[in-house]
């Protein structure tokens, strides 16, 4: 059954409460484009300001926010950099173990930065797809707990508490 968009809201709101100290609030940057056919105003949301560069770190933290830390599993993802860049910042930040399955074509810049915040990396196959299965394999054989860098409700949850916060009055009122 799918969940109804109130539940979807109250999640977000949720989520956003649980990760709000571990993440930045990004500013909204007014278009500078006068572009107001109705009094509509077009608002940049500028994750590139997040602490990792993108607004991955918000999924991760939201999905590892809700893990108990009784939960001594290890966790497993797969991505081509910028998952696995905040997925390592979260779990470095909530102190959980995490490895971080990567294509051998992985960017050195964000195989490094992964590395930098103590996350286990394993380079495997030419590209992202084949590192996913090689991490869902790993997961269903080992004692890893599989974390999906995008299918997953706490993931996308996280984006709609982005959204929730974007929209509110004040937030408007100060872009512009």
């Amino acid at each position: 059954m799918q969940p109804t968009v109130l539940e979807i809201a109250a999640a977000a709101v949720r989520a956003r409460k649980r990760i709000a100290a571990g993440i930045y609030e990004t500013p909204l940057i007014p278009s500078q484009i006068d572009y107001k056919p109705n009094g509509t105003k077009l608002l940049f949301k500028a994750e590139n300001f997040q602490l990792t560069g993108s607004f991955k770190l918000r999924g991760a933290m939201t999905k590892m926010s809700k893990r108990g830390s009784g939960d001594d599993n290890s966790l497993i993802t797969a991505s081509s950099g910028n998952h696995g860049i905040g997925a390592a910042c979260a779990a470095q930040r909530l102190g959980k173990s995490l490895t971080v399955v990567l294509p051998e074509t992985v960017v050195p810049a964000k195989l490094n930065r992964i590395k930098s915040y103590g996350a286990n990396v394993i380079l495997h196959g030419a590209e992202t797809g084949l590192a996913e299965k090689h991490a869902q394999q790993l997961a269903l054989s080992g004692p890893y707990t599989y974390l999906s860098p995008y299918n997953d409700s706490d993931i996308t949850n996280a984006a709609a508490a982005a959204a929730a916060w974007t929209t509110s009055s004040s937030r408007w009122e100060a872009a512009g």
